[in-house]
């Protein structure tokens, strides 16, 4: 299940605030989507609908430093992201919070492939980083 919301850096903002909330206080983690909706809206109306038509359960976990862990997405959130990948000479569909790291230059257009190997990057980027 993907949890959307309007893809804005005030959003991202917003976003990022919620997950420093649960950091600090495990208490406040959601329970189920219908929570974590309503802990999204309070933030601010930041949100689309979860696109789920009966409350599913949430699942947050923190690392506690024992051991070394890897945080890995499942087959069906990979297919989903790369399955939005056109690469007809177009800019890589980053997420408007990146526009910042890189002073709003330009993006410029890839192919297919270039798309893939890119995702397939922030994919590795992504699991090693969550490493602990």
């Amino acid at each position: 299940m993907k949890v959307e919301f309007g893809d804005t850096p005030n959003n991202w903002k917003l976003w990022n605030a919620l997950v420093l909330k649960w950091i600090n206080d495990p208490t406040s983690w959601p329970n189920d989507t219908n929570q974590l909706l309503g802990q999204m809206i309070g933030i601010s109306p930041i949100t689309k609908p979860v696109h789920q038509p009966s409350p599913k359960p949430v699942r947050i976990t923190q690392d506690d430093d024992t051991a070394v862990r890897f945080l890995l997405p499942s087959v069906k959130a990979v297919q989903d992201g790369k399955s939005g990948l056109h690469g007809n000479n177009e800019a890589y569909p980053l997420l408007t919070f990146y526009d910042s790291a890189f002073a709003n230059h330009a993006r410029h257009g890839m192919q297919l492939n270039e798309m893939q190997d890119f995702a397939s990057s922030r994919i590795g980027e992504y699991t090693i980083l969550e490493c602990q």
